[in-house]
């Protein structure tokens, strides 16, 4: 998750479920709320990394647990939009939007 081609942490493919789900007016403005929680946290994980390995195995443990609390509030900030989205959707749009796979780390 450090590398620098992994890019941003939660990189919300907006367009790609935009095209698949077509939000409806309605549904519209959860989905920015949801864009925006994504963009709002998106770098933070990648700026937690650090820039270089710590020598011993405490630091070492420290860093990590920095970096999932990082990854876990980031994960917490976009829940509860994502929730708020996907419940607003309709089962068939619900359907498209779980056949989605998710983007690999190193295509990005």
């Amino acid at each position: 998750m450090c590398c620098r081609q992994a890019g941003s942490f939660i990189a919300l493919p907006a367009q790609r479920i935009e095209q698949v789900v077509q939000p409806t007016a309605q549904q519209q403005s959860a989905f920015d709320d949801l864009k925006q929680a994504a963009q709002k946290v998106g770098d933070q994980p990648q700026s937690s990394c650090p820039t270089a390995v710590p020598k011993s195995p405490v630091a070492r443990l420290v860093t990590i647990e920095t970096r999932l609390s990082v990854v876990a509030d980031a994960i917490k900030a976009v829940r509860p939009n994502l929730k708020n989205f996907y419940t607003s959707l309709s089962d068939d749009q619900k359907a498209r939007f779980n056949m989605m796979a998710p983007t690999p780390l190193v295509n990005r």
